[in-house]
């Protein structure tokens, strides 16, 4: 093949590339798609489910289920930074919880936006017994990693996050269960004044 048509060549090579990357990316959002739309289904439908005690939501399996349970708060409060509502950049916060049971789950206390000044919030976790109601959610989806995630200590009891993870999890949660950041708990209400559930 003379140089000439080595152009031509190349040219359309580097065209079918950026077609197939571009039909994998549509592809990508419309699974993205479907698995949010299924996610609010089973929401939809564990909002008006008869609730169970939060053992035996773990251990369903489902993507939601309904929970009703009493139990212990845990600290510390987890804020989990990088969070949009409503086209406004925010911050949503997770506690633990222990039901009498022994189950553990984080529960969202919800999400609040960033100060003009993004001055570091205080974290003052909820204390004592508390019976909730509320939906059993997978946790957010951790995103796209960009360099080292590690927590930041927040003024009162708390930390600073990036990633609702596991591995982000386990040292600043050493005495719970390893898995703790798979799932979380949506309560029916708000649990603290400011913040606004999504």
């Amino acid at each position: 093949m003379t140089r000439q048509h080595i152009g031509p060549v190349a040219g359309w090579l580097l065209a079918l590339v950026v077609a197939a990357a571009m039909t994998a990316l549509g592809l990508w959002q419309l699974e993205r798609r479907v698995h949010k739309q299924a996610l609010l289904d089973a929401y939809q439908q564990a909002m008006h489910a008869d609730a169970q005690p939060l053992a035996a939501a773990l251990a369903s399996g489902a993507v939601a289920a309904a929970v009703s349970d009493c139990g212990q708060w845990l600290a510390p409060v987890l804020v989990l930074d990088n969070q949009q509502h409503g086209g406004r950049a925010g911050h949503r916060s997770f506690q633990p919880w222990r039901s009498d049971s022994g189950a553990v789950v984080l529960v969202e206390q919800g999400w609040r936006s960033w100060n003009g000044n993004r001055h570091l919030p205080q974290a003052h976790p909820l204390a004592g017994q508390h019976c909730l109601r509320g939906v059993l959610l997978p946790a957010p989806p951790a995103g796209l990693r960009a360099g080292q995630s590690a927590a930041q200590p927040l003024p009162g009891q708390g930390w600073l996050i990036t990633r609702l993870e596991e591995a982000s999890l386990q040292p600043l949660l050493p005495s719970l269960p390893a898995d703790l950041g798979r799932q979380i708990l949506r309560p029916h209400t708000v649990l603290d004044p400011g913040y606004q559930l999504p």
